[in-house]
C-alpha cells in the first residue's frame, strides 16, 4: 500500500498517528485467495495453499478488535479478491465500528451497483480498482478474464456514483512505459474522474519472484517519477518514499493468519491463531530486518541484498 493513500484515509475520518512502543498504523488483512483472474503478475498466487484454511469470519473479526493494541488507524481488505467473500460487508462494517478507516483492492468483476451501495452503507471508506492498459483486450488478456475491463470500469463509475473514494491502481513494465500505454492509463482515471492513480513498479514477488529482469531500468524509473513529479497529489508512485512495510508503518495478514512485513514480502514472523497480534509485533519490531532495510527508497522484494539474505533462502527451500 502506498504512504499517500493511508495519510489520506487518516485524514477522511480526522485521526493521528498514536505514539506508543508500536508504531504499526495499517493492518492490511489478506481475506482470501480465491479469485476470478489468472493474472500473470499475481502478488498472492504462490501463497495459495489448499491444505491450509483461510481465516473466518469470526477470527478475522477477532483480528480487528485487536487492531487498537499496536495503534493502528487504518485496515484494509485485500486478496485474492476479497468481493468473492460473502461476509466482507460484516468485516467493513467491524472495522468502522472499531473507528478504523478502510479500504479495499478488487480486479473490479463484482462491483455492480448493488454491489457498490451495500459497500457504502458498510462504511467502505476507498476502493482501489486495478487497471493494466487502456486497452480492454490487453487488461483482458493480462488477467486471463475476457469482459474484465469493461466490467471494472462501470464499477469505477458505481463507486464514484456512490461517493466512495476510487483510485485507480495500475503497474510499469518495459513495454507499457516505451509505448505509451502507462499515460493512456493516467489520462483514462482523469477521464473516468478517479479521485487518482497509483502505479506500482514491478515487484519481484508472487508469480514473478524470479523474474527480476522485470524491474524498470534507471531510465524507465526516473521516466514514471518524473510523471509524478507532474502531479505527485493525482499520480502517485508506490514505493517513492520507501515501502511502509519494511519502515514499520504497514503490517500485513494473509489470508492464513501469517504475519508478514507486507503483501509481497513472504516473511512470516507468527500467526495470529496461534499468537496476539501485539505480542508478534513487539517481537518483530527487535528484527534485524526493519533495521538493516527500513531506509530503503523502492520496494525490498527488488534490492538483490534483501532477497540474497531473506528471499533466497525461502526459495532453496521450496514449497
Amino acid at each position: 500500500m502506498i504512504d499517500l493513500l493511508w495519510v489520506r484515509l487518516r485524514q477522511i475520518l480526522g485521526v493521528g498517528r498514536e505514539n506508543g512502543m508500536m508504531p504499526i498504523e495499517t493492518v492490511l488483512i489478506g481475506v482470501t485467495y480465491a479469485c476470478q483472474c489468472d493474472c500473470i503478475h499475481c502478488g498472492a498466487a504462490l501463497s495459495r495453499d489448499p491444505k491450509r484454511k483461510e481465516l473466518s469470519s469470526k477470527e478475522i473479526k477477532t483480528l480487528i478488535a485487536q487492531c487498537p493494541d499496536i495503534h493502528a488507524t487504518s485496515v484494509g481488505f485485500f486478496g485474492g479478491e476479497p468481493l468473492m467473500r460473502n461476509d466482507i460487508h460484516a468485516l467493513i462494517t467491524c472495522a468502522r465500528s472499531h473507528g478504523f478507516c478502510t479500504n479495499l483492492d478488487t480486479n473490479g468483476a463484482l462491483l455492480t451497483k448493488p454491489f457498490a451501495l451495500r459497500l457504502k452503507a458498510a462504511g467502505l471508506n476507498i476502493i482501489g480498482v486495478s487497471i493494466d492498459s487502456s486497452d480492454p483486450d490487453t487488461h483482458d488478456a493480462l488477467r486471463r478474464k475476457k469482459g474484465l475491463f469493461a466490467k471494472a470500469i462501470r464499477g469505477i463509475r458505481h463507486c464514484i456514483a456512490e461517493g466512495i473514494k476510487c483510485y485507480i491502481s495500475t503497474y510499469a513494465t518495459h513495454e507499457n512505459v516505451s509505448n505509451g500505454d502507462l499515460l493512456k492509463v493516467i489520462q483514462l482515471a482523469r477521464s473516468e474522474e478517479a479521485d487518482w492513480i497509483r502505479i506500482c513498479a514491478p515487484f519481484a514477488a508472487g508469480k514473478w519472484i524470479s523474474r527480476t529482469e522485470n524491474r524498470l531500468t534507471s531510465e524507465e524509473r526516473a521516466l514514471i517519477e518524473r510523471f509524478s513529479d507532474a502531479d505527485p497529489e493525482y499520480i502517485v508512485l508506490e514505493d517513492r518514499n520507501g515501502c511502509p512495510g519494511i519502515q514499520q508503518r504497514l503490517l500485513y495478514i494473509s489470508a492464513y493468519g501469517d504475519v508478514q512485513p507486507c503483501c509481497y514480502v513472504p516473511v512470516k514472523f507468527g500467526n495470529i491463531r496461534d499468537e496476539r497480534l501485539a505480542d508478534i509485533v513487539e517481537r518483530i519490531q527487535h528484527h534485524p530486518m526493519y533495521k538493516r532495510y527500513g531506509k530503503l527508497k523502492n520496494c525490498p522484494m527488488n534490492n538483490d541484498a534483501f532477497r540474497h539474505e531473506f528471499i533466497r533462502p525461502l526459495l532453496l527451500k521450496g514449497p
